[in-house]
């Protein structure tokens, strides 16, 4: 039976596979800056009925107007997609509490919250007029160059196509060096691959090398970033343009919730069909791991992941109890262990979020010190006070995973006490991943369905194992008037 040390190597391994494939970490490439990736101690499983379809402003439900009587099915899918967009919206609106090693929990705490009341408290400093007019000129390209008057507010501004278009090709290039990487990672694995690897490489180098090029050419890299660091020096009325534009995004985005008198703000996720494991494979991404075959560089994994509240082996829990409170299974072998999945990587889209203005100086929020939102640093600790306000980071894509097989001598055996341990509410799952459990929510109940295949366990259904979150920079970075 393998040791706890080997098993704890076996899930590190996956930790940091995952974690370079879906940051573009490579011999070619280092992790981008201002990123982090993080796990849940157990994957969370998705019902797609809670998510699936949700709400959007475009009208593209045939509603049957003009019919004499209103059809049930119709309004029953209207009110369904409502709900799925409240459950969407709820579902990545936590604020991701670290522990330190790696892991995140979904705090109490919600983004739209912090940021509606870091809209309220964010106050401009005036400046002194701009008596250069070689600056001046300089100052109002960058900020036509990034937002533009919003032709249904005239007060208020949107971002520019060509800003747009800069984010557009920024994600292109990081799915390219997620794309690089993939294969990179894949190579490794084989060593006939390994071998060829330097001769293949560059292929899909070239690959990288384009998105960038696109990125400069048609994104306009250089003049949008060369614009962001000049309002970053500068900017005074930008910050009060961006202030007060911010906040009526943020309102505008707001839809009710249902016959709640409250409201929710607008998400998307991308591709729409994220929690769908029936969806087609467009998208996904095979991982395969062999315990026979790991690569024995597995202890700067371990370290690196500290091992706080990771789970190793299998794993249960009963009904009433938290995940925290698991009991591993030392008497189920990980031996012969071999584990696939399909992954995706599925991008968040927050329109009334606009961080733009965290990158301008010359603001403050009321009654705090400069950087009480963010310090810009990867691990930040909860503040004492103003917690209200801290945003050191936002989850700006989920990852998920299905079609999960994982096969050990004992997977058999394990199958007869998860069937059994469900069956009354409880959890189970091999490290990061659950293996059956239930999930509940308003509108539905009902566990991930477990078959048995040769040799081991395929879980169906889709599941939520982590995170990946823009660190937000050091903000604000002026300290509020009259405050010690």
């Amino acid at each position: 039976m393998p040791t706890t040390h080997a098993v704890e190597q076996d899930v590190f391994s996956i930790f940091d596979d995952l974690k370079q494939r879906v940051l573009g970490i490579s011999d070619v490439t280092k992790p981008p800056e201002g990123f982090s990736f993080s796990f849940l101690p157990a994957g969370r499983p998705v019902n797609a009925d809670d998510y699936a379809k949700p709400w959007t402003p475009d009208l593209t439900l045939d509603t049957g107007a003009g019919a004499s009587t209103a059809d049930p099915a119709v309004l029953n899918a209207i009110a369904r997609r409502q709900r799925n967009l409240m459950n969407l919206s709820l579902m990545v609106d936590h604020k991701l509490q670290m522990n330190g090693s790696g892991l995140v929990e979904p705090g109490a705490s919600k983004i739209s919250e912090t940021w509606k009341v870091l809209l309220t408290g964010a106050n401009a400093v005036p400046l002194p007029p701009i008596n250069d007019p070689n600056l001046k000129a300089a100052l109002d390209r960058a900020t036509k160059l990034l937002v533009k008057p919003d032709p249904e507010d005239p007060e208020s501004v949107v971002l520019t196509d060509s800003y747009l278009k800069y984010k557009d090709y920024m994600k292109k290039y990081f799915r390219a060096i997620q794309a690089y990487t993939a294969q990179y990672v894949a190579a490794m694995s084989n060593p006939i691959t390994a071998q060829t690897w330097p001769v293949l490489g560059p292929t899909y180098k070239a690959d990288v090398d384009g998105a960038m090029d696109d990125w400069v050419s048609f994104g306009k890299k250089d003049k949008i970033e060369e614009a962001l660091n000049l309002l970053d020096a500068q900017g005074s009325d930008a910050a009060t343009a961006m202030i007060a534009s911010s906040k009526k995004i943020f309102d505008r985005y707001q839809v009710a919730a249902g016959m709640i008198a409250a409201t929710i703000p607008y998400v998307q996720l991308f591709p729409t069909n994220w929690c769908d494991p029936a969806a087609g494979d467009d998208g996904w991404t095979t991982y395969t791991y062999d315990m026979a075959k790991a690569r024995t560089e597995t202890s700067a994994a371990s370290k690196s992941w500290g091992g706080g509240g990771v789970k190793l082996g299998f794993w249960s829990f009963g009904a009433r109890a938290k995940h925290s409170d698991s009991q591993v299974h030392e008497d189920f072998s990980s031996e012969g262990l071999s584990i696939s999945f399909k992954y995706a990587v599925v991008d968040i889209e927050r329109p009334w979020l606009n961080t733009i203005l965290l990158n301008l100086s010359n603001w403050f929020v009321v009654g705090c010190k400069k950087n009480c939102i963010s310090n810009g640093d990867a691990n930040q600790q909860k503040p004492s006070d103003n917690e209200a306000f801290w945003l050191p980071a936002i989850p700006t894509q989920v990852i998920v995973v299905k079609d999960l097989v994982i096969k050990t001598q004992d997977a058999q055996r394990f199958a007869g006490s998860v069937k059994a341990g469900t069956s009354g509410g409880g959890s189970f799952g091999w490290g990061p991943f659950t293996i059956g459990g239930h999930y509940e929510h308003d509108s539905s109940k009902g566990t991930n369905s477990i078959e048995q295949v040769d040799g081991g366990l395929k879980i169906d259904g889709v599941q939520i194992i982590g995170w990946i979150s823009q660190i937000l920079p050091a903000s604000p970075k002026v300290d509020s008037p009259n405050v010690p």
